[in-house]
């Protein structure tokens, strides 16, 4: 069964099920600490009025890099509320248009319509007298017939009250309402290349920076991002989208200090240093980051202490010894592996392999070897180097755990290694990919034997060549394999960042982590 191009079943039947549950408790930890405190946005979009609810971001308000399967937001990030929401539940407070969920806008964007009823301009009038700030351009009827046409003209009357007159000025105009104001005009209310419904993020982002607020976030590598804040912490979830590693300096609007990462792969929790204060409100610091890795930087808003000198916190990667092989490699021949173990003199990719059986095989292979260790004392990871796609790795019979992303890498624990005989097994697993494209061969059709089970049937012996079926041919005859397997360098290397003896990240799930 498939989903076509929709998607996948997450089930048992999938090669890497036997190791999903690193991937599970990846993803329970980033939800959780994802569920603290509120969403932390600067900017609230109004919808129109009508169906359908259909929000769409301004064009330049998110991000175009070459490659981006998905648009980040940018460094003020936004939020959209329907008419009845705001009508309903919006609030100001402090000058930040709020909700009782704690979810609070330094900027209130209307849509570039001219439509609007009497019930919700009242409202765009009461949030701005109680400090709200506004950006948009004033409406000149009502969208509904009830009333008609009194409406219409109470409507104009109350916006050219509140805006000051009907006609858009040129230049940029402050209209202030009791503690609040409404701002149009010039190019903080023109629509940006290709947009038609909201002024263009590039005038807000400026309004916003000239009003002293700065970006939640901001580097020179393109960080994808989003904050959440409790009573205490700013959490920011921090990825790097590119297929590269990448070292930058990142700049976080937090009034908070005492920066930890806290990693969703494992659950630990360590301290970042080299953070410093910069300009209004904002702390920078250095950040490193495997290729599309991401994990969580939190700053206790409640700390107490000076804040060091930035200084960057890279470990060193340079191998301490690199563990070549030879590899002894098991397939399991149910899915059309060799019978017999194979050996791998150096790590290859099984899509080149010349064996057909490796060549297409989708599944669990396990890779073993021996190696001696240079240093049994040093605090070392094992790196696997390049993995295509899951793998376990079990050294001198101890279970190290799952990797499934970049970086390929286990903590070994103190005591582990031993100076002759070091004893590595690796399990790795693929996808269905190759067993695919291996059972669309054309030679692959009633070459093997198999015998029915159970039935009327029962023991009596039938031809078949699949491995595998599917409701629909995805892959071809001639489809590409994907690359598979162990591909390494894998090698010790030293593991020389600061760690924090702590609970973990999994402790979040404590009541004392939980906002009241």
């Amino acid at each position: 069964m498939t989903m076509g191009v929709h998607g996948i079943h997450w089930h048992r039947n999938q090669t890497f099920w036997p190791m999903v549950k690193a991937y599970h408790d990846y993803i329970a930890r980033c939800g959780q600490a994802q569920r603290q405190g509120v969403s932390v946005a600067d900017i609230l979009y109004l919808t129109p009025e009508g169906a359908p609810h259909i929000f769409m971001a301004p064009e330049d308000a998110l991000t175009n890099k070459p490659g981006d399967r998905i648009r980040d937001k940018k460094g003020h990030p936004f939020d959209a509320v329907s008419p009845r929401i705001l009508l309903e539940r919006a609030q100001v407070k402090e000058g930040w248009v709020s909700f009782e969920s704690g979810s609070a806008y330094r900027v209130l964007v209307l849509p570039l319509v001219e439509t609007m009823t009497p019930e919700l301009l009242a409202k765009i009038e009461q949030l701005v007298k109680d400090g709200a700030t506004v950006i948009g351009v004033p409406p000149r009827k009502s969208p509904s017939l009830v009333g008609f046409p009194q409406v219409d003209q109470a409507v104009m009357e109350k916006a050219r009250a509140l805006w000051g007159a009907l006609e858009t000025p040129v230049a940029l105009q402050e209209q202030p309402l009791g503690q609040g104001r409404i701002l149009w005009g010039g190019d903080i209310t023109t629509p940006g290349s290709g947009d038609k419904l909201y002024p263009s993020y590039a005038s807000t982002h400026a309004w916003l920076e000239q009003a002293g607020l700065p970006e939640v976030l901001s580097s020179d590598a393109g960080l994808r991002f989003h904050q959440r804040r409790t009573e205490d912490l700013d959490l920011f979830f921090v990825a790097n989208t590119s297929g590269q590693p990448v070292q930058c300096e990142a700049t976080f609007r937090t009034d908070g200090s005492h920066p930890e990462l806290w990693n969703a792969i494992d659950g630990s929790i360590r301290p970042l240093p080299g953070h410093a204060p910069a300009d209004n409100g904002t702390l920078r610091m250095p950040l490193q980051f495997a290729a599309h890795e991401g994990y969580v930087v939190v700053f206790d808003r409640k700390a107490t202490g000076a804040a060091a000198a930035v200084a960057p916190d890279v470990p060193a990667s340079k191998a301490v010894q690199e563990i070549s092989g030879p590899w002894q490699v098991r397939f399991d021949p149910i899915w059309g592996g060799p019978e017999q173990p194979v050996t791998f003199p150096t790590l290859t990719d099984w899509s080149n392999h010349e064996q057909p059986g490796i060549q297409y095989y989708s599944g669990i292979a396990v890779y073993e070897t021996l190696f001696d260790a240079p240093s049994v004392d040093a605090a070392l990871h094992l790196d696997l180097g390049r993995v295509e796609d899951v793998a376990r790795v079990t050294l001198n019979g101890r279970d190290l755990g799952v990797v499934w992303s970049r970086p390929y890498r286990v903590a070994i624990p103190p005591g582990l290694l031993r100076e002759r005989g070091n004893q590595l097994k690796i399990e790795v697993a693929n996808t269905w990919h190759n067993r695919l494209v291996g059972d669309q061969q054309p030679g692959n059709k009633d070459v093997r034997k198999l015998q029915w089970e159970n039935g009327l049937l029962a023991g009596r012996s039938y031809a078949a060549g699949r491995y595998t079926f599917a409701t629909r041919d995805l892959p071809k005859e001639n489809s590409t394999l994907q690359s598979s397997g162990l591909l390494g360098p894998v090698a010790l290397t030293p593991m020389n960042m600061q760690k924090l003896e702590s609970e973990g990240l999994d402790a979040l799930d404590s009541p004392a982590h939980h906002p009241q």
